[in-house]
């Protein structure tokens, strides 16, 4: 209900900046990740991706719902599913040997807190 309460509270005026969004990139070799404005871009390699977790959260309609964990070598990246480029994202995902699309698909179509679903695993 968290979300009803955001729909009927109407601010007098929009003073806080727009949130940022993230962009995502593909390489030869891996992706990118990126938020706008003047921030470092942090390059996952494919052969580095140890684990990709997708997970669902109650926090709509207004804000992302549904994250994609990346565990990769080099550490962890949290990715919205409205980043910029998500689609060519989830499709490059599909080609990943291993990548389970099925779990993928059906965490998408979740709309339960907390529910967390493996796609990939090294």
């Amino acid at each position: 209900m968290n979300w009803l309460k955001k729909l009927l509270h109407r601010p007098t005026e929009l003073s806080a900046p727009a949130p940022e969004r993230l962009t995502l990139s593909l390489t030869d070799t891996g992706f990118s990740a990126r938020l706008s404005g003047p921030h470092t871009a942090v390059h996952v390699r494919w052969q580095d991706v140890l684990k990709i977790t997708l997970f669902i959260t109650d926090k709509g309609p207004f804000d992302d719902t549904h994250f994609l964990h990346i565990a990769h070598t080099g550490g962890d990246l949290t990715i919205p599913h409205q980043a910029n480029n998500m689609p060519a994202f989830a499709e490059h995902l599909r080609t990943l040997s291993g990548f389970d699309a099925a779990a993928y698909e059906a965490g998408l179509a979740s709309e339960d807190n907390g529910y967390f679903i493996t796609c990939y695993q090294a």
